[in-house]
């Protein structure tokens, strides 16, 4: 997750205090597990992934992310 951050936001700005740079982590991670879509779970974002096999009707989780899935 770190090598992504670092190529895909830290390198591409400055930051004028530690403080902003913190600021900046925090907003990309929400971002990283809220929104961000993950090809090893099936597209999904993680928050996304927990929600579908959390909901699974008898408690199990499937092999295949993929399986619940929902159409995009």
């Amino acid at each position: 997750m770190w090598s992504t951050f670092k190529h895909e936001y830290y390198y591409r700005h400055t930051f004028a205090s530690a403080s902003e740079l913190v600021a900046a982590v925090d907003n990309w991670m929400h971002i990283y597990n809220t929104r961000r879509r993950h090809s090893t779970i099936g597209m999904l974002s993680p928050t996304n992934y927990d929600n579908v096999t959390d909901s699974d009707l008898d408690g199990r989780v499937t092999a295949d992310p993929c399986a619940h899935a929902p159409a995009l």
